[in-house]
Order: C-alpha cells, then sequence, then structure tokens
C-alpha cells in the first residue's frame, strides 16, 4: 500500500486500464472520462462515502495503460486508508487504488529528502520541575540529542491547546528537557504531549545570556546583523501601529492652536492623544500636550493647554501619539491644568457649582480646602495637607500620569477587521483565543483607504 502524507498534494499511478472485451487490449483515451465532475475518479476516505476528487487537475495518460492523477490537499486531508477508483463497463474493467495517509511528521521521518525535516520523537511529560524543565516518558540516552529542536506540547485535556518552545539542553540519563523559556501559552503538565521536530540549522548554539532569552551567536555563522535588522522591522511595526501621524505645524494662530502640515481629514480624529512637539532648531526641546479637538477639514489642532516649554513655532515637527478616548471632554480650569471631570462631564467650575460656595468653618478661610482641613482636623485629628491632597495637587497628578502612561504600549495584534456589527463592536480576521486577553487594551484603527 502505498503511502501519501497528510493534506499534501501527491500525483499518483492509476491504472492499468484494459478492454472490457478482451481484458488485454490497453484503452488509452480516458482522460476526459477520468476528469469528470460526477462519473470521474471517486474517492473514499477511510471507509466513508465516495466522493468526488477534488483536485482541479485533469489526469493525463502515461504509458502501459497507466494515468496520472494528482490527488490535491483537499483530497488527502483525512487520515487513514483513502481508496481511489473508476469504472466505466461500456468501456473498460473496474480499476481501484489504495493509499494511506499519514500525519506529516511521520511521512517526513519516513521519507523526508531533508534530514531537519521531521518528528524526532513523540512522547509524554513524565515528570514537571518547571514550565521549562520536565523529563519525557521516552527519549534519546544521548545528552544534547535534542538541543536546539522545536518542541511542541500539546495539552492531555485540550487537543486544541498547543505550546511552543526551542530546546535548550538534554540530559540523557534522566531523559530531561530545559527550554530556553517558558512558552507561555497554557500550564504544562505531566501527561501533556510532546512532540520534538528535528533542529532548525538555524538556530545558534551557544549558551543563553543571563536575562534566560535565546542566545545570540556570529562564531556558529549566524547572521547577527539579520537578526537585527528583523528586530528593527519589529519596532517599525510597533511605531506604526502606535503614531497616527508624524509632520510639522504648518501654521499657528496660539500655543494651544494651531494646523498641521499633513493629517486626517476625520473630524476629532486625534481627540484624547498625545501631541509631541519638537523644536525644529533645538531637538532636544520637546513639548508635550493633549488634544481636546480636531478638525479634519483645515488640519487644526486644538491642545487642552499650553505645554509651556517653548515657544511653539511653525515648521516644528509634531507627532500624534495613540491615547484611548476616555479623556475628559470639558475646557481645562483657569490654573491651565487639565480638567477634572464626572460622568456626567462637568469640569471644576461645574462641580464647584454643585457643592455650593465654600464658608468658613470655626474661623477657617472661606475655601474649599480650609473646610476640608476643618472637618479633617475635627474627624479625629486626620491630617489633611492641602500641598499633596488638594484636588489642585491630585489634578496635576493625574496630569502627570496621563502623559506617561500612553508612550510605552505593548503591540499584542496586527490584523484587519473581518465582520462588523457595529460602530462598538466586530471581529478580528486573526486574534486570541483566550476570553478577555485584550480588555483594557488600545485598539488602533486605521482606515483601510485613507491610511492618515
Amino acid at each position: 500500500m502505498i503511502w501519501l502524507r497528510k493534506s499534501t498534494a501527491r500525483t499518483v499511478k492509476f491504472g492499468p486500464f484494459l478492454d472490457k472485451t478482451d481484458g488485454v487490449s490497453l484503452e488509452v483515451g480516458l482522460v476526459a472520462a477520468l476528469d469528470h465532475a460526477t462519473t470521474g475518479v471517486r474517492l473514499s476516505k477511510n471507509g466513508a462515502a465516495y466522493v468526488d476528487r477534488a483536485s482541479t487537475t485533469a489526469p493525463t495518460y502515461d504509458a502501459m495503460g497507466d494515468y496520472n492523477v494528482e490527488l490535491g490537499t483537499l483530497d488527502t486531508n483525512k487520515l487513514g486508508i483513502l481508496k481511489m477508483i473508476f469504472e466505466e463497463a461500456a468501456t473498460c474493467l473496474p480499476v481501484w487504488a489504495e493509499f494511506m495517509v499519514v500525519p506529516e511528521t511521520v511521512w517526513d521521518a519516513m521519507f523526508g529528502t531533508d534530514p531537519t525535516v521531521g518528528s524526532l520523537i513523540q512522547t509524554t511529560i513524565a515528570t514537571l520541575a518547571s514550565q521549562t524543565s520536565f523529563t519525557l516518558t521516552d527519549g534519546s540516552v544521548d545528552n544534547g540529542a535534542y538541543d536546539g529542536a522545536t518542541v511542541i506540547v500539546t495539552d492531555a485535556v485540550t487537543s486544541t491547546q498547543k505550546a511552543v518552545g526551542i530546546v535548550l539542553g538534554y540530559a540523557g540519563a534522566t531523559k530531561t528537557i530545559t527550554l530556553a523559556a517558558d512558552p507561555g501559552i497554557f500550564t504544562m503538565a505531566t501527561t501533556d504531549k510532546v512532540n520534538i521536530l528535528a533542529e532548525s540549522p538555524a538556530l545558534p548554539s551557544t549558551l543563553p545570556d543571563a536575562a534566560g532569552g535565546l542566545p545570540i551567536s556570529d562564531a556558529g555563522g549566524h547572521d547577527v546583523d539579520a537578526m537585527a535588522t528583523l528586530v528593527t522591522a519589529i519596532f517599525a511595526d510597533i511605531r506604526t501601529a502606535i503614531i497616527l501621524e508624524s509632520t510639522t505645524i504648518a501654521t499657528l494662530a496660539s500655543q494651544t492652536s494651531f494646523t498641521l502640515t499633513a493629517g486626517s481629514a476625520d473630524d476629532d480624529a486625534y481627540n484624547g492623544c498625545v501631541a509631541v512637539i519638537t523644536d525644529v532648531s533645538t531637538s532636544t526641546q520637546k513639548a508635550i500636550g493633549i488634544v481636546s479637538d480636531y478638525t479634519g477639514a483645515t488640519k487644526t489642532v486644538t491642545l487642552y493647554a499650553d505645554p509651556g516649554i517653548f515657544t511653539i513655532a511653525a515648521t516644528d515637527n509634531i507627532v500624534i501619539v495613540a491615547a484611548p478616548k476616555s479623556l475628559p471632554a470639558a475646557l481645562p480650569d483657569g490654573a491651565g491644568g487639565l480638567p477634572v471631570s464626572d460622568a456626567g462631564g462637568h469640569d471644576v467650575d461645574a462641580l464647584l457649582s454643585r457643592i455650593g460656595t465654600p464658608i468658613a468653618l470655626d474661623g477657617g478661610d472661606e475655601t474649599l480646602a480650609a473646610m476640608l482641613t476643618k472637618m479633617a482636623d475635627d474627624n479625629a485629628g486626620a491630617d489633611f495637607d492641602a500641598g499633596t491632597d488638594s484636588q489642585q495637587a491630585l489634578r496635576d497628578r493625574g496630569d502627570a500620569a496621563w502623559i506617561t502612561a500612553v508612550l510605552a504600549p505593548d503591540l499584542l495584534q496586527t490584523t484587519t477587521i473581518a465582520t462588523l456589527a457595529s460602530q462598538t463592536s466586530f471581529t478580528l480576521t486573526a486574534g486570541s483565543a483566550d476570553n478577555d486577553a485584550y480588555n483594557g487594551c488600545f485598539a488602533v484603527i486605521t482606515d483601510a483607504s485613507t491610511a492618515t
């Protein structure tokens, strides 16, 4: 019986086809009949009902009554016995062939021409010391036998949960595997299935660095420059994800209102985002503000407040950095700080109006701070420090937190929107299978037609 690699296209010899009358004469004109959509070659996958051949490649006549028939990836996608048959009673005797479809790793280990391709061993975890160190139920007795190889661990209960790691070291006497790092996909346990693939020749062979990551080595012919290029590309992708616009100031109306040389055509596109402005003459001078409003038609940016670091001018460089859209929508108070807002978007003055006019308590000042101080003093001697506990001090600390909170995001996923239920609910083309994996994260959405 011929073996076939699962989900892999393969052209096989099918025949010989003999005349139905004498059983000897070769039938050489059956290409169209074999390729017929419903009466041509038929397939039974592991005992299932016969179905049409999925491959659209037409058979060709070879010689000696044999035809070349392609079995496509959808024809070989089920493990077990694959039976192929053709019959046309008016022309020839029936012809059939049987194949055994085996897993890719089994095929590669048995027939692969590249010795680095395939599975070295399939076994289970016997004992577990940590998520990076465990022993195998079966394995080689040779030290280092699996060093550098890729290991795939499959959860014994949920077969769809798979973790991939790199073998850093292997002790043959105890069959102990040490991984370069914890895969971190799920918590591995004893009896989980382990599949060790052959070593990739491009993996570095030196010891790991102090941080426990994979080593970087040029001694074994590994291209450190290529690794650096890859890292640079990754950071470029992160930059693209979090930087919405990098341009210059075109015109300046004030230190809180100016137009951009380039920018989105959508109103409010940058509302709540961080604006980092760099002086065109002195690149070390940088000012940071938060966008309170943006007009797409004129590319006009309005900041909540003057950053006050240096005098902003036309031609200064500006970068708009993504930020959550939960910043307060009210105007800043008279002190120039960020507004304080409750659920209804009320600013400080509105809140004070709700509280009412401060009054003097026990001879204190007619200020909110004095009222709070007196109330605290009256409450078992509790201490109130106006320099740290006042509303202004709390707001100032909030200003600093907003500025620093958005400058170092982690890029979890770059993909596209697959389906859209509403402007607040949609599915991703690619993403984590874990519930709540992206809760609380920033989602930066770029229009497919207009990149800005």
